[in-house]
C-alpha cells in the first residue's frame, strides 16, 4: 500500500535519509527479464532499494526528475496513466513491482520533464 500525497510529505520531512523529491525511471533486468519501473522517492534510488533482496533486480536509472512534491507526485499518477496498456508483472516480486512497464517505453523516456 501507499501513502496519501500529505503522508508521504510528512514521511519524508521527517526521515534521516531524506534527498529531495523525485521521480525516477529504471531499467530493471535479469537474465529472464527486462522492464521499466516508474516510481517516486524522497531518498537516494539506492537508498531506496539498498536493503538486502528488497529488487531481486539488477537495475540502470534512465531518469530522474527532481521537483517539489506535488508535481512529483502528480507526474507519477500521469505517466502511469499514459503507460497504462504497456504494463507488465514481473515474475519476481518486489516493492513497487505493480508499477512495471515493458521495455517499449523506453522511447518515451527523454520526454519525461
Amino acid at each position: 500500500t501507499g501513502f496519501t500525497l500529505s503522508e508521504w510529505i510528512y514521511q519524508a520531512n521527517h526521515s534521516k535519509n531524506f534527498e529531495n523529491f523525485k521521480l525516477y525511471v529504471l531499467e530493471i533486468y535479469d537474465d529472464n527479464e527486462r522492464f521499466i519501473k516508474i516510481g517516486r522517492t524522497f531518498t537516494s534510488v539506492q537508498q531506496r532499494y539498498s536493503e538486502y533482496g528488497s529488487l531481486p533486480y539488477s537495475y540502470v536509472i534512465l531518469k530522474e526528475v527532481v521537483d517539489n512534491p506535488f508535481r512529483i507526485w502528480k507526474l507519477e499518477i500521469k505517466l502511469k496513466k499514459q503507460f497504462k496498456q504497456y504494463k507488465v508483472i514481473p515474475l519476481k516480486k518486489f516493492k513497487g513491482s505493480s508499477e512495471c512497464f515493458d521495455i517499449e517505453i523506453t522511447k518515451f523516456i527523454e520526454d519525461i520533464k
